[in-house]
């Protein structure tokens, strides 16, 4: 198999992982009801991905814990 197809199934796997915890947390009234739970779950991979790439390029500690937390903002209720 590719590369390229290998790391597409992964990231929509966790892709998946993150919508499926995402809707529990919907239901349980921990974000709000209105999110559109895929979308979250889509954005926070692409995060999570360029975080690592930040990281890689420019390794600040501060700059990638200021990007994180502007990440998890978007889950605030």
């Amino acid at each position: 198999m590719p590369q390229r197809l290998a790391s597409g199934k992964s990231l929509a796997r966790i892709e998946g992982i993150f919508c499926d915890a995402l809707e529990r947390a919907q239901k349980r009234g921990e974000i709000v009801g209105s999110a559109d739970v895929a979308s979250l779950a889509r954005f926070l991979v692409s995060g999570i991905q360029g975080l690592r790439l930040v990281g890689k390029a420019n390794p600040d500690r501060a700059a990638l814990t200021d990007i994180a937390a502007v990440m998890m903002r978007c889950l605030e209720k």
